[in-house]
């Protein structure tokens, strides 16, 4: 699931959430007071700073699961918050600042920019 800021509409914030699972489009729906527009697994609407926080740690969420995943099933390093590392108990390397450099070069979520990141090993 990805999260794109469009812009604003008054004191609300113009969303668009693309990839989204079907659980996920129903959390969203339940989350949303102003009623978003479902075409497959996109979602468009208008959302406040709340939303938009739940929305985002969503997104975070399904990014993280997604990467422990792929870790438990192949013998490679993937980077992800020090935080998620930590609390999971990976095996990861040395902790550094995420900046705009980790995102273009190595594919980091732009959400992590200026959090702390590691690479997370599988063994």
């Amino acid at each position: 699931m990805r999260i794109e800021i469009t812009g604003r509409n008054g004191a609300l914030t113009q969303y668009i959430i693309s990839d989204a699972t079907e659980a996920q489009i129903a959390q969203i729906q339940e989350i949303a007071t102003y009623y978003p527009t479902i075409d497959g697994s996109t979602v468009r609407g208008d959302a406040n700073k709340k939303q938009i926080a739940s929305f985002r740690r969503m997104s975070e969420t399904s990014q993280q699961s997604t990467v422990a995943a792929s870790i438990s099933s192949k013998s490679i390093k993937r980077i992800v918050s020090a935080e998620y590392a930590d609390e999971n108990n990976l095996n990861h390397g040395r902790v550094w600042t995420c900046n705009e450099r980790n995102i273009e070069t190595q594919g980091v979520s732009p959400e992590m920019e200026g959090s702390l990141i590691c690479y997370v090993y599988a063994n």
